[in-house]
């Protein structure tokens, strides 16, 4: 995969990861609370217990930015460091309120690729996640916050000039839910907002604010019949697209539940329904949903999860799917070995559009834990994806596949210190795209914790 050449050239640069500025304040940091930390914890701060692992990553990519061969524009293989602090903060105020928050900061240095490291140094990669759950008896309040700045894979889809690359995003996601709960009644009603931003010039077209607000009423006539009333109202808004929809989608739904089944989980509902999508309006007409659930243990090493809901309405709107489903079967092979199928259909996001693709997809995993020694891991598993897209000017649909093989050896260095070396093989291939897209990738890291 690589030369020894490029092995020295790899280790000779090692000293340059010493030598970064905002890397070596980390290292500080971790030692200083490492003489705070006790057995038990990292750190005890007032109310708040603080957990934290310190995580170091060597790796050598062949492709770093996930891109096909044509569409490269820089080179393609790297060696690069990625140091990585992580908190994990947990707090009771009294009897009713508890909060649950986590912090993550890391930075990259690349050796072959040095265009990558300006990003990282002037606005490191990192995840702060905040939430708080008061409870105080039959109203129950959860306020969440998270931000996210890092680099992904994204992949535009039905659009001209299709893009598939590694790309930095920053991202914001901020809500508030209450619930009450009185005898047969319950209601609830919750706010989202998110926000998205990426760098490159390219993906501008993905800068999106979205918005949600939905509130909700059921009552519990009978053990199986419920009556309920639901609102939903939602925006998404394309910053750099002003031609694509950005007004408000809402539905209203009115109507009745009936458990037919308690095993399997089967409910039949009539509701009549009012909506708008993508600015036309659809008026109250009937619609019939028919929802199955369960979890089945077939044999003492096999086991079934799956949901399926199936609607029917005399108009569907711009984005609805009559059929969504979602299966898993697991199967314990022996005491080291298990395999996965797992199949879903349901809406997903479009990148660049306001109107979502109907996606549908099977994959199946296979893994073995003690491969020849103790600690090896084997994984390898395959994916088929078909995406359709929706909406009047909905392009093409598009199959993929995607094969993946994950071999890795994990081992104590000492009490607190873990070792991990792992080699990554991941292929793509599209029937809309003439190349296959692949990467080979060998990491080995060290994980310290506190």
């Amino acid at each position: 995969m690589f030369g020894l050449g490029d092995t020295g050239l790899f280790y000779s640069n090692l000293s340059l990861f010493c030598r970064c500025r905002r890397l070596v304040s980390v290292c500080a940091l971790l030692l200083f609370f490492r003489g705070l930390g006790a057995e038990a914890q990292f750190l005890k701060l007032g109310p708040f217990d603080i957990d934290s692992t310190a995580t170091l990553d060597a790796i050598y990519s062949s492709n770093v930015d996930n891109v096909r061969p044509s569409e490269a524009t820089e080179r393609m293989e790297d060696y690069y460091l990625v140091g990585r602090l992580s908190l994990n903060a947990d707090a009771e105020l009294g009897k009713h309120i508890r909060i649950n928050s986590a912090f993550t900061l890391s930075q990259e240095k690349h050796f072959l690729r040095p265009d990558l490291d300006d990003r990282s140094r002037s606005d490191p990669f990192g995840q702060i996640d905040i939430s708080t759950d008061m409870d105080f008896g039959r109203y129950v309040v959860t306020v969440f916050y998270k931000h996210e700045s890092t680099f992904e894979q994204r992949e535009a889809q039905f659009v001209e000039e299709r893009r598939s690359k590694r790309t930095f995003r920053r991202s914001d996601d901020y809500g508030a839910r209450l619930t009450w709960r009185r005898g047969r009644v319950d209601w609830q009603a919750g706010i989202r907002g998110a926000r998205d931003r990426y760098v490159e010039d390219e993906f501008k077209d993905g800068d999106q604010d979205t918005a949600k607000i939905d509130f909700s009423i059921s009552w519990q006539v009978t053990k199986r019949i419920t009556t309920f009333y639901a609102y939903d109202r939602n925006r998404k808004k394309l910053i750099n697209e002003p031609e694509e929809y950005d007004g408000w989608d809402d539905s209203h739904r009115v109507g009745t539940a009936i458990l037919l089944l308690k095993r399997p989980n089967t409910t039949y509902s009539f509701a009549m329904v009012k909506q708008t999508s993508q600015g036309e309006e659809i008026g109250w007409e009937p619609a019939h949903t028919f929802s199955v659930s369960d979890a089945l243990d077939l044999t003492k090493t096999l086991k079934l999860t799956g949901y399926a809901t199936y609607t029917i309405k005399e108009t569907q709107a711009a984005d609805d799917i009559g059929f969504t489903y979602g299966a898993n079967l697991d199967h314990q092979i022996a005491r080291t070995a298990q395999q996965n199928l797992r199949a879903t259909r349901e809406p997903a996001d479009t990148f660049g559009s306001s109107v979502d693709t109907d996606t549908t997809t099977v994959g199946y995993t296979f893994s073995k834990q003690d491969l020849f020694i103790y600690n090896l891991a084997l994984t390898l598993g395959a994916q088929f994806k078909y995406s359709k897209p929706m909406g009047v000017d909905a392009g093409d649909p598009e199959k993929t596949w995607t094969y993946i093989g994950d071999l890795t050896w994990t081992r104590k260095v000492s009490r607190k210190m873990e070792r991990a070396i792992s080699y990554r093989y991941r292929r793509e291939s599209s029937d809309v795209e003439d190349e296959d897209l692949q990467e080979h990738r060998v990491t080995v890291s060290y994980i310290y914790s506190f």
